[in-house]
């Protein structure tokens, strides 16, 4: 649809510095890394700032990874006690 419209730029969104898979998979479709800081006031607390590399962040993740979809919408407000 944006090909149709004439459009040549897409964003295909933010990439962790950390998350090499994703990073090589939006690299295959041409993508072109722009740098993009963040600075938050307050300090950020809860998910957005768990080191990746952490035992308690790849076992949610692992255990998430494993259960139904149907199960994982239920279970949204728990993402608040992880960080």
């Amino acid at each position: 649809m944006a090909k149709q419209r004439g459009l040549r730029i897409f964003d295909l969104g933010r990439v962790s510095p950390d998350n090499a898979g994703l990073r090589e998979f939006k690299d295959r479709w041409g993508a072109q890394a722009v740098p993009l800081n963040y600075y938050y006031w307050p300090e950020v607390k809860g998910v957005g700032s768990v080191d990746r590399n952490s035992l308690k962040f790849r076992l949610s993740t692992l255990v998430f990874s494993k259960l139904p979809l149907a199960m994982t919408s239920h279970l949204t407000w728990l993402y608040k006690h992880l960080g």
